[in-house]
């Protein structure tokens, strides 16, 4: 692993020398503004800007911070995750197959689906008791019916879809948060290419994820073809500068940079960046192909956001779609849009709840 330190007037010409001697996979980690001092700094009669940034010269990983591939306790702890989290499940799904030991044999094949597609134990059992108040157990009815009752349950809990919202007179901001490699910043070239392109709005968009060259170098790739503006903000007065020239825009679209959600230091300058955007839509995006576990901690260690939607990507290389459900019922927030795949702008979608709902009973 290659460690160097970069100093220079500003921070794009920084950044610049970062990307000619260590290429584009090379990692931030870290950055500040230097005022002119003691020792050396006298040399400066003018603020300078350090970029200390790292690469991996045996090219064994791709703009991987140091600390996450030298930690073998990291991989341990998810080891620990995952082992918990089966004997949860093991646990949970003992109890509720106490409650759902007599299934009705015309549900049996609707139980069976959820069970394939792993919604969550608890949820299953929510869905079954929704259904059974809808019906006559005494009375035999054609499976289409059925399947009409089950599919109408599992919409109902999709009820609450809020996608990005235009203001008159002002901007709407919609901001994007979640942990690292969720699909964030291709998500947001989606939207800025449906906004700018098919719906003709004069979008805006700023990146805070500044850790990763590879990330802001897409979003400038991408806007040069839409045609739309881009600003890297570094430090908290680069967003008063950005909104400033922003203010005539219908939309301003935010990507952050991300992070392990365990990393409570980062989950804290993101609070503060957040604060400093003012009024806001804010996004929590989550990846489908993320284990229910890890899932569950992502939202706990989300909870100081107080109003956000949830962003589901990565439904194409899900193998169950159970997980959607979960996320619905357990965060109690609305969901927003799902992503299908990598085409911009074509693989994103609003929520749908019967569609979903088919994709989770598609099994039965």
């Amino acid at each position: 692993m290659k460690v160097k330190r970069f100093i220079g007037q500003n921070m794009e010409s920084t950044l610049q020398r970062v990307r000619e001697e260590m290429g584009r996979n090379a990692v931030i980690l870290n950055q500040r503004r230097i005022r002119p001092g003691s020792g050396l700094m006298k040399l400066f009669k003018k603020p300078v800007y350090e970029i200390v940034a790292a690469t991996d010269e045996m090219g064994l990983g791709e703009g991987i911070p140091i600390k996450d591939t030298d930690d073998g306790y990291v991989a341990l702890e998810e080891k620990l995750d995952r082992l918990k989290a089966t004997m949860d499940t093991i646990a949970n799904s003992i109890t509720l197959a106490d409650k759902d030991r007599e299934i009705p044999e015309m549900l049996a094949p609707y139980h069976s689906a959820m069970e394939k597609s792993e919604v969550d134990p608890e949820v299953i059992h929510m869905v079954m008791e929704g259904v059974k108040n809808k019906i006559n157990l005494n009375t035999t009815y054609d499976q289409e019916y059925i399947y009409y009752r089950f599919k109408q349950e599992i919409s109902s809990y999709f009820k609450r879809v809020e996608t990005i919202k235009l203001s008159d007179g002002k901007p709407a901001v919609a901001v994007f948060v979640g942990p690292t490699g969720v699909g964030k910043t291709t998500t947001l070239a989606k939207l800025a290419a449906h906004y700018s392109v098919i719906m003709k709005k004069k979008v805006g968009v700023m990146t805070c994820d500044t850790y990763r060259i590879a990330a802001v170098e897409q979003l400038k790739t991408y806007s040069e073809i839409m045609d739309v503006p881009i600003r890297v903000i570094y430090q908290k007065s680069d967003i008063e500068e950005a909104m400033q020239q922003y203010k005539d825009m219908d939309l301003v679209l935010v990507d952050t940079a991300g992070s392990s959600y365990r990393d409570k230091m980062k989950l804290m300058e993101l609070n503060k960046m957040l604060k400093a955007l003012g009024d806001q839509q804010l996004f929590l995006v989550i990846s489908a192909s993320t284990n229910y576990r890890n899932v569950m901690e992502i939202l706990s260690s989300y909870s100081f956001l107080k109003n956000y939607k949830v962003l589901i990507t990565k439904v194409d290389e899900n193998v169950s779609n159970g997980i959607i459900l979960n996320i619905a019922v357990k965060s109690g927030k609305p969901l927003s849009y799902i992503t299908t795949g990598q085409s911009v702008p074509d693989d994103i979608e609003k929520v749908d709840g019967e569609r979903i709902a088919s994709l989770i009973l598609s099994d039965r």
